[in-house]
């Protein structure tokens, strides 16, 4: 259904956000967009009651953002 797609895309977003971090590691920018569809993808495992992977892209999110926060405070 439509929560499908919407995992689809948000995991396809997440691949194009760690491919550009690879370019540049240090867009800050990438690494806040990462953290939100992780965050967005954790809410949607969360309600299918994918608790571990939605623990897991919390995990991730968090990171994300203090990355993010390291580059750009």
């Amino acid at each position: 259904g439509n929560s499908d797609e919407a995992v689809e895309n948000l995991n396809e977003a997440i691949s194009s956000y760690n491919s550009a971090l690879e370019v540049n590691p240090e867009l800050a920018e990438a690494y806040n967009n990462k953290a939100n569809a992780l965050l967005t993808l954790a809410q949607i495992e969360a309600r299918r009651r994918k608790i571990d992977e939605a623990v897991k892209n919390l995990k991730q999110a968090i990171k994300s953002y203090n990355r993010a926060l390291e580059i750009n405070p």
